[in-house]
Order: structure tokens, then C-alpha cells, then sequence
């Protein structure tokens, strides 16, 4: 019988806000390899934090 390596499949994620974060965490841990896009230069989405003055703001979703 021929043995084949174990393949983990790849998992295109579009996001990387919590949810596209939380789902690429479970999925590694699945045995997947995700693969996060996002158009910003910063993940989070709408929940990350801002440099003003001097000061650190907490950005979150308003719901």
C-alpha cells in the first residue's frame, strides 16, 4: 500500500477581524492551513486601537 504525506488543506479566510481571527485560530488548530486576506494594514477590523497624541484609543464596534 503506498502511503501519501498528510495533506492540510488550505482555507482562504476574507477578514481579519475577530471572527475571521477566531476562525482561522480553530481551523489551524483543526489541522487546516488558513490563509487570512485583508485590504488594511492592521488586523482587527473594527475592534483595534489608534496612537493620538500620545494616547492609546480603543476602537470597538458600535452596536
Amino acid at each position: 500500500m503506498i502511503q501519501r504525506d498528510k495533506i492540510s488543506p488550505q482555507v482562504a479566510i476574507v477578514g481579519s477581524g475577530i471572527s475571521g481571527l477566531a476562525a482561522g485560530y480553530h481551523l489551524a488548530q483543526a489541522g487546516f492551513k488558513p490563509v487570512l486576506f485583508e485590504s488594511r494594514s492592521f488586523v482587527g477590523g473594527r475592534m483595534s486601537s489608534e496612537a493620538v497624541d500620545g494616547f492609546i484609543i480603543d476602537k470597538a464596534a458600535y452596536t
